[in-house]
């Protein structure tokens, strides 16, 4: 998968961070529920919070 041209690896971290705030809500997940189903919005993604095991960030679309 190729990154879009707002994600440019070249750009500053800062750079990267302030486009993926433009484009994604960002949300605070707890740990998962091993008795909840598994869904996912399309175009959203997690990453882990290394700080708090089992904790993500949740990127989710905005709408146009």
């Amino acid at each position: 998968m190729q990154n879009p041209d707002w994600d440019d690896p070249t750009k500053s971290d800062d750079e990267r961070w302030e486009e993926y705030k433009k484009r994604y809500h960002l949300i605070v997940l707890p740990p998962k529920d091993p008795n909840e189903p598994e869904s996912e919005i399309p175009g959203s993604f997690e990453v882990p919070l290394s700080r708090y095991p089992g904790w993500r960030m949740g990127f989710l679309p905005k709408g146009d």
